[in-house]
């Protein structure tokens, strides 16, 4: 028998959790077939808990074939995924005046309801549209974004997507070309002439990245759902995202004054608690940290079951793992100027200076 310690870091849950999660999915796990072979959900459960917890890309088979624990994690996946809205939705009016209080104790502004920030899910590459989900480091991957309270809970899950879609694949390809060029025929002139460094920026994969965090942002429900006031308060963002009455995030430029730097020093400490849900995940799930050999659809299925497991080890108040090995995080690997960043609108400007006004000045 398993101990305690064994089991939690095996099956990724201790033995009252795992009670737990059974008990909240055994009616839907149950077999329809009558084989006395036939696995139980709590087999199920072990065996999707392990793959994805497990920090060997290897796959396991626990003694069955590998058509078996593929069925397994299909169906314990899909039924996570089905149920997603149990388990991953926004808060009600009690909670949310719970996160705000937490939020102001945390970085001083009011009125936060979440932070928002995204990660890379490495997978293989798929059949179809195979460049459409390699990312601004070369890898195949699948793009999540998140808003979490202040107790890392996963409120929302924005996208589970492709990095880019085939036009935007295609815009990228044809601006590398043209970068290209340009290089190649600066290298033949004696001295470089300046309007060339504007066309650099514009085909910089930081950029379009830039330009992808916002869209992706700017496209979701949530986001109509701010803008048209069904829902209020304040979202910590990163300079990834364009400021908006309802989102803030940092001042980077250099000439900042005192009263801007207490304020991006509030932002960054509000916003982290995004970052630590997101590892946090990670972590539990390690397979998120290394690769997902699975079709893009049966990925996008899995880490929103993830994320669903993860918010009901947080209500479980389950202990969080640490890192089981080294790995390199999936942290944006440059520093973005204000004059580089999306477009703050209108409002979005007036609220930033609200607030800092009246809280940081």
């Amino acid at each position: 028998m398993l101990s305690d310690e064994r089991f939690r870091e095996q099956f990724r849950l201790t033995r009252r959790g795992f009670a737990f999660v059974l008990s909240l999915l055994e009616d839907d796990l149950q077999s329809s077939t009558r084989r006395s072979a036939a696995l139980t959900p709590a087999q199920k459960l072990s065996i999707f808990m392990d793959v994805f917890g497990s920090a060997s890309i290897q796959r396991k088979t626990y003694g069955y074939s590998q058509a078996t624990v593929s069925r397994v994690i299909a169906e314990v996946s899909d039924v996570l995924y089905n149920r997603r809205e149990e388990f991953i939705h926004w808060p009600d009016e009690d909670r949310l005046a719970e996160t705000r209080m937490a939020f102001f104790d945390s970085c001083g502004i009011p009125e936060v309801v979440g932070a928002i920030d995204g990660t890379h899910i490495k997978i293989i590459a798929p059949v179809v549209d195979e460049d459409s989900y390699v990312n601004r480091k070369d890898y195949h991957s699948l793009n999540l974004s998140i808003i979490s309270d202040a107790n890392q809970r996963i409120n929302q899950w924005i996208s589970v997507g492709r990095v880019l879609t085939p036009t935007e694949r295609s815009d990228y390809e044809m601006a590398c070309a043209l970068k290209r060029l340009i290089i190649t025929k600066m290298n033949n002139l004696k001295k470089a002439d300046a309007n060339y460094q504007v066309l650099f920026v514009l085909v910089d994969k930081r950029t379009l990245r830039l330009r992808i965090d916002k869209q992706v942002f700017k496209e979701s429900r949530i986001y109509r759902e701010f803008q048209q006031r069904e829902k209020t308060g304040i979202i910590l963002g990163d300079s990834a995202y364009g400021a908006e009455s309802f989102l803030l995030k940092p001042i980077l430029r250099a000439d900042r004054t005192p009263a801007e730097d207490r304020y991006t020093n509030a932002v960054c400490a509000g916003r982290a608690v995004v970052e630590r849900a997101i590892g946090a995940l990670k972590r539990q799930f390690f397979m998120l940290h290394l690769e997902l050999r699975y079709e893009p659809e049966r990925c996008a299925k899995i880490i929103i079951a993830c994320c669903a497991l993860r918010n009901v080890c947080i209500e479980l108040k389950e202990p969080e793992f640490e890192l089981q090995r080294p790995v390199e995080e999936e942290i944006d690997d440059f520093f973005i100027q204000d004059n580089e960043a999306p477009r703050d609108s209108a409002a979005g400007a007036a609220m930033r200076q609200h607030i800092i006004d009246t809280y940081f000045s």
